[in-house]
């Protein structure tokens, strides 16, 4: 119980280093657009972002001030709703002290710590997801056909396509939760899953009806490497394949439990072979490695071939490793001093004059 009351602490303090952290940074591209269009309008779904973000931008500007600590008001708070919906969904799973491993592994990611100080689709994803991985379980723990936490599932999955359109790589997700293992398919011809596939057809719907713009991925391979070493870091980048590979052995006879692994297999195929070609710091599919370090808590916690004092080493060196790494990142000045820059997403120069202009546009918002 100290544990678990230590663990809160932390989060809340976490949480107002991170509000700190944000007038600091420089408004993204992203970001600038989403100021843009809460001063000026426009279609509601633009250059592939939804809704969603614009309105947080709103609120959040509303709260806070026209400024950049008032644009990104609502980005530690999503980041704790994340990280409290995964303590809460690996509890009901396994226990309290894998549930907090898995918080900890979470908030020392680097790319979770980069969209808990900026406000871009991957903020809003990496909140959504957990939160609605916790409704589905909940929903699978009662026998109600139509349990409130079906509908919350749905509006979770609605909410992904207003952040990010069309949300197809989260909606397999979804579905795999239920066509993993043997025992839970049923619920695949169920009144609930029918639920969530509607709110997610809606979405989808008025993305369509608002014109949709679609950039199409590019096979990327080498790059997505190099890629997911920096949001994700390369140690735990490592253990987070183990663990994957650990849990697949028994992923199909093993029912609610395989949840973090359906959720992950999809959108991490897809973030493998086809890289977003979104702006940094938008990390497009990254928010899965949210059910990586699920997995890796509880694989690290009962199994292992290592003695228990290898393990814990490992595990804390990992830890540090990542931790040092996310603090680096979010120091963007320090990188961009150095010459550093996002190599992996893919712009015309028209593009990013455009965008350019949209930043200078939102600078003048004073």
């Amino acid at each position: 119980m100290q544990r678990q009351r230590f663990l809160f602490a932390a989060l809340g303090l976490l949480t107002l280093w991170r509000w700190a952290l944000l007038p600091t940074l420089e408004l993204s591209v992203d970001e600038a657009l989403a100021v843009f269009r809460v001063k000026h309008g426009g279609a509601a779904f633009f250059h592939g972002m939804g809704p969603l973000l614009p309105l947080f931008a709103k609120l959040g500007m509303g709260i806070g001030g026209g400024n950049e600590f008032g644009v990104r008001f609502f980005a530690p708070l999503l980041a704790l709703a994340a990280s409290l919906a995964v303590w809460r969904l690996m509890r009901g799973m396994f226990d309290s002290q894998i549930a907090g491993w898995a918080v900890v592994i979470v908030n020392v990611l680097p790319s979770f710590n980069i969209a808990a100080i900026t406000l871009t689709a991957s903020t809003l994803e990496f909140a959504l997801v957990p939160l609605c991985a916790l409704c589905l379980r909940i929903a699978l723990a009662h026998a109600r056909p139509l349990h409130w936490a079906w509908w919350a599932a749905g509006a979770c999955v609605f909410a992904m396509v207003m952040a990010r359109p069309p949300a197809v790589g989260w909606m397999t997700a979804v579905t795999m939760v239920f066509a993993l293992p043997d025992r839970l398919r049923h619920h695949l011809r169920s009144e609930g899953f029918l639920v969530i596939t509607g709110f997610w057809s809606l979405g989808v719907l008025v993305w369509l009806w608002n014109g949709p713009q679609l950039d199409w991925p590019e096979w990327r391979l080498i790059p997505n490497l190099l890629r997911w070493s920096v949001l994700a870091s390369p140690l735990l980048l490592v253990l987070f394949v183990l663990a994957t590979r650990m849990a697949f052995d028994r992923a199909t006879l093993i029912s609610q439990r395989s949840l973090p692994l359906a959720m992950l297999l999809p959108v991490a195929a897809l973030d493998f072979f086809f890289g977003p070609i979104h702006r940094w710091p938008d990390m497009g599919g990254a928010a899965w490695m949210v059910f990586a370090a699920m997995l890796l808590a509880h694989r690290g916690a009962v199994l292992g071939g290592l003695a228990i004092e290898d393990r814990v080493s490992l595990r804390t060196i990992a830890l540090v490793l990542a931790a040092l790494q996310s603090a680096f990142l979010l120091q963007t000045d320090f990188p961009r001093t150095l010459g550093l820059r996002w190599p992996f997403s893919r712009q015309t120069n028209a593009t990013s004059d455009y965008m350019h202009f949209l930043v200078l546009r939102a600078k003048s918002w004073e």
